[in-house]
């Protein structure tokens, strides 16, 4: 018996060295790919918009993808937001006007999942500077398309509701 042959009584060792190598049988052009993009020869709001344009195409499905994308959107705000602490007071606007849009996105997405992190849309909402009155009446646009609330909206209800209440009966105290 060859040393690296294994023998069907004993469990094959996981350390072994035998290897095998997956080969993809499709090529590599042909299933769906991202876009690359050079940053310094495009503004960072340039990209942000481009990028949400392209999550659209994956909005109405909810997937990941769609997430991913604002996610990585979000992420390039973010990035420029902090490390451009000495830049011009309307270009820094601009910046923190696109941070807040992307997420409010991101808590669109989040408010209509039914996954365990359906819980990430308070968090997003929050950040977006938005009103409650105002998530609401962006959710009420959405529930016409997706066939009612998320648990993520009605978490992110429950938990604000919780809020102003704990705040009046704290006021109350004092």
């Amino acid at each position: 018996m060859d040393r690296f042959e294994t023998n069907p009584k004993i469990p094959p060792n996981p350390l072994s060295r035998k290897t095998s190598v997956c080969k993809s049988t499709e090529p590599a052009d042909s299933g769906q790919g991202w876009n690359l993009y050079v940053i310094s020869s495009v503004s960072t709001l340039q990209l942000y918009r481009e990028i949400v344009e392209y999550s659209k195409r994956y909005e109405q499905s909810l997937s990941h993808s769609c997430i991913h994308l604002l996610s990585e959107g979000h992420l390039l705000l973010r990035t420029a937001l902090l490390s451009l602490q000495d830049c011009d007071s309307a270009e820094r606007a601009q910046l923190q006007e696109a941070f807040q849009e992307s997420c409010a996105h991101l808590g669109d997405c989040f408010s209509r999942f039914d996954k365990k992190d359906c819980h990430l849309a308070l968090p997003y909402y929050k950040m977006s500077g938005l009103t409650v009155t105002d998530v609401i009446k962006r959710n009420m646009s959405m529930s016409g398309i997706s066939n009612g609330y998320g648990k993520g909206f009605i978490f992110f209800l429950k938990h604000s509701i919780y809020e102003e209440t704990m705040e009046e009966h704290i006021k109350q105290l004092l």
